[in-house]
């Protein structure tokens, strides 16, 4: 896994693309599923590429209904540094017997994301990267509501 270059301790905070609906297409893959178009998107504070990013619509509801929802979500996930860092020490520390740090999210490194308007019509995330405590597995990540619900290695 490819670390970050940066100074370890301190990470600039990476601008957010500011996000309008029109930055969202269909997906080839059907109808409920966009994709965003245009420059890379900013989670967890890292520059990801579009195609890493997936936005699944269930049940009747339609994407203009969601849109500026969608756009706060993506807002949150760049920037939840302290909620990450709090709930893996909380909940994953135990496990890996290491906690969590400023140099732990900075070197998070993202592989996909995917953003799912719910048949509730709650927001939730899942979130698939690596990092640098555990670096031959998988961390997946879950969030409702701007909240982290679940953290878990796979692999």
């Amino acid at each position: 896994m490819a670390l970050q270059n940066h100074t370890f301790g301190y990470c600039p905070k990476n601008k957010q693309t500011k996000l309008t609906p029109t930055d969202f297409v269909i997906s080839e893959s059907g109808e409920n599923e966009f994709s965003i178009v245009g420059s890379n998107v900013v989670i967890f504070n890292k520059a990801v590429e579009n195609d890493k990013i997936g936005i699944c619509i269930y049940g009747p509801h339609k994407f203009e209904d969601y849109a500026s929802k969608i756009i706060g979500y993506i807002y949150w996930l760049s920037g939840c540094k302290s909620e990450l860092k709090n709930f893996y020490n909380a909940e994953m520390s135990e496990y890996t017997e290491e906690k969590a740090n400023d140099d732990w999210y900075d070197t998070l490194e993202i592989f996909s994301v995917k953003i799912i308007v719910g048949m509730n019509g709650s927001l939730y995330s899942e979130i698939s990267c690596g990092d640098n405590i555990s670096q031959y597995h998988i961390l997946d990540i879950e969030t409702e509501n701007e909240t982290i619900t679940s953290m878990n290695y796979d692999g």
